[in-house]
């Protein structure tokens, strides 16, 4: 049979420890059975190394994938930063009545109260869906708009251990006058105040009020794991208690005396890490998640005063004597802070990443060492100018203004790089973690866009029209919204 042409006759070779059956040349047996055994040594070992070099690289990029896994998930409990994207933003749905910033994603379910500050409405609890926007329930809280609250409870979506959502509920207001108010006449409203409340506990899939339990008017409610952190004014003090929203049972509580002659207060509590930072009257109170007391300090001033954190510390922020500026003191440790005027500290994203430091803008950007009160380094011309939004991310801070975003190292202030974005404001930024997202203007539009930077080098990802002009972008609940200058808010995902 003639062979069909193109075809090659295909020589087998036997690499085994058996008889050579011609697989070597004739120069192979040659040189020897040294070197004949050398070669079959290779020949057999050839792809189960390439297997290993293989096996090995595959191995490196799963550590890399589970690293960067893990670093996301640390990152989703950061307050203002971004679930993952898969890619290009789009608009998904547009609402004027949204509760921003108190927004909780249960489940896949938005919740929280929201105010309709034009129609000055009783405010509402709604839950939407947060892919459609469409409202799945709502409910009447009463009350002055802005002025009632609704906290998560962290759980599953079901189960007697189910997320769940507790809200103060107004049950009866009174008129409250404001003598001498500039443009009123004596004896006008200006707004009603809560007499008497309740705490409603929901269910955020359907609205449905799981329990009741009674409340003060004045008490504090924040979020605080799988349970909820009630101040309240106590007998001869503040208390402060934590509670298990769906049995209603205290899990502890601290009580904190007031000093002498000051009039009792229900206080303010935030998180603290792992713990608690309250404040009523003059004192402020650090909390462990046990509610033991880890410390506590005397913040009242003459000329009025806030506490923030920054870097991991506990901070004041007063009005200076001649009213130039800010003075900020740690509580810990009383390092002194003075700015220049003009700036202040800066409420941006903070993974942190970054402690001890603590960031201020205003015509520029400085870092300050909070264990000497000493600036670290500072920041001005075109390259960071006039701060639009900033945060710190990995020990990098990243900031926008006047259309060129800067990459700077935390630590030392050197520029990592700076992109030239061509767009016009207003300007904001927001990030997933992964990438910088910028809002702005391009050139000849009369809407904004999103754009998607590559945080390591300033590399365009990708554009994003939009079909309105935006003056922001928020972040709440890992879900990322623009707002117009008519407060109405565009989700985009």
């Amino acid at each position: 049979m003639r062979p069909r042409p193109g075809l090659q006759d295909v020589v087998l070779v036997d690499d085994g420890d058996g008889d050579d059956q011609g697989g070597d040349s004739p120069v192979a047996e040659s040189d020897g059975a040294d070197a004949g055994r050398a070669r079959r040594f290779v020949r057999r070992w050839r792809w189960p190394v390439a297997g290993v070099v293989v096996l090995a690289l595959v191995s490196a990029g799963v550590v890399a994938s589970r690293r960067d896994a893990a670093r996301l998930a640390d990152l989703a409990g950061v307050p203002g930063i971004l679930a993952p994207l898969d890619g290009r933003v789009r608009e998904l749905w547009t609402t004027a009545d949204f509760p921003f910033p108190t927004i909780s994603d249960l489940g896949g379910v938005l919740v929280g109260a929201t105010y309709d500050m034009v129609a000055f409405a009783d405010p509402q609890v709604r839950g939407v869906e947060a892919r459609t926007g469409e409202e799945l329930w709502s409910m009447p809280l009463g009350g002055q708009p802005g002025g009632s609250r609704c906290v998560p409870a962290a759980g599953p979506v079901a189960g007697p251990r189910q997320a769940v959502l507790v809200c103060v509920v107004v049950d009866a207001v009174e008129d409250a006058v404001e003598e001498g108010a500039a443009g009123s006449s004596p004896g006008e409203t200006t707004w009603r105040r809560p007499t008497r409340v309740h705490l409603a506990v929901l269910d955020p899939r359907t609205g449905r009020v799981l329990r009741e339990q009674p409340a003060a008017p004045d008490d504090w409610l924040v979020a605080f794991g799988t349970d909820v952190v009630r101040t309240s004014a106590g007998e001869g003090g503040t208390d402060v208690t934590r509670l298990d929203p769906r049995t209603g049972e205290a899990v502890w509580t601290s009580h904190h005396p007031a000093d002498s002659g000051e009039l009792v207060q229900s206080g303010y509590a935030v998180t603290d890490g792992d713990g608690l930072l309250v404040s009523a009257g003059s004192r402020a109170w650090l909390l462990s998640s046990t509610g033991e007391l880890v410390d506590e300090w005397e913040v009242a001033t003459d000329d009025g005063w806030s506490l923030f954190q920054a870097g991991g510390h506990v901070l004041r922020a007063e009005y200076a004597s001649n009213a130039s500026g800010l003075v900020l003191t740690d509580l810990v440790t009383g390092v002194r802070i003075t700015p220049p005027e003009g700036s202040s500290p800066w409420p941006g994203v903070d993974d942190g990443s970054m402690p001890g430091v603590l960031f201020t803008s205003g015509l520029g950007l400085a870092a300050w060492d909070l264990g000497t009160g000493e600036r670290r380094w500072q920041r001005e011309g075109a390259a960071t100018g006039a701060v639009d939004g900033a945060f710190v991310l990995d020990g990098a801070v990243y900031t926008v203004g006047d259309g060129v975003v800067s990459a700077l190292d935390g630590a030392s202030g050197k520029e990592l790089w700076t992109v030239r974005t061509g767009l016009s404001g207003p300007y904001d930024l927001a990030t997933d973690g992964r990438s910088l997202l910028v809002l702005g203007s391009a050139s000849g539009s009369a809407t904004s866009t999103v754009r998607a930077l590559d945080l390591t080098d300033g590399r365009l990802q990708w554009d994003a029209p939009l079909t309105h002009p935006m003056q922001s972008l928020e972040v709440s609940a890992g879900h990322l919204f623009a707002q117009t200058d008519e407060g109405v808010f565009v989700a985009l995902g």
